[in-house]
């Protein structure tokens, strides 16, 4: 289903370089600031679930149209999750384990191609690229544990928005390709100039 939706947002965006350089190009900046909610999708966690971390967002972006965009996006974790883990010695019978928890907290980048409808009340639209940085942490005296990843993938995203004047509030889901494997719910606020 991820791809078959992003197809579909691909090729809506792709309609745009007709667009693009049209009369009455908006050809306008925007720059906004959000909150999301990450989820990590369809992971299943032995020792226990994994908690959503939630993201401060910065976002800029280029109108080339009144539909038609480019935007840049970045979020930083500012209430990390959590996930379970078990450490220990598996090899006496009976193995000794202990239960931990560590702190998750997610980075994220990424440049889409963005479509909007017409009128103050909008629908949105956007495919792009996105990179992950995932960061586990647990400070515990005996079983430390820290560890790092990142990966890039394709990403998509619906959502609806509601303009006044020069500024917009949009609220989005984007949903990334089967590499990274999450999910973002985001609340945006945007400054056209």
């Amino acid at each position: 289903m991820i791809k078959i939706s992003i197809i579909i947002c691909a090729g809506l965006l792709l309609t745009a370089s007709g667009f693009a350089y049209s009369e009455n190009s908006a050809k306008t900046f925007y720059v906004g600031a959000g909150f999301n909610k990450i989820e990590l999708a369809n992971e299943t966690n032995p020792d226990g679930p994994f908690t959503s971390s939630k993201n401060y967002l910065l976002n800029a972006g280029y109108n080339f149209t009144s539909n038609y965009a480019v935007e840049v996006q970045y979020s930083d974790s500012y209430d990390k999750g959590s996930v379970n883990y078990k450490v220990g010695n598996f090899t006496t019978s009976p193995p000794t384990t202990y239960q931990l928890t560590a702190e998750s907290s997610l980075q994220t980048s990424a440049i889409y191609g963005v479509y909007r409808s017409s009128n103050n009340l909008f629908l949105k639209a956007k495919a792009g690229y996105i990179n992950t940085k995932m960061t586990l942490t647990n400070n515990h005296p005996t079983y430390p544990f820290n560890f790092s990843d990142s990966k890039s993938d394709w990403a998509a995203g619906l959502g609806a928005g509601y303009k006044f004047g020069r500024s917009s509030i949009e609220l989005e889901y984007t949903t990334t390709a089967d590499d990274i494997n999450i999910d973002f719910t985001t609340l945006i606020y945007n400054y056209t100039f």
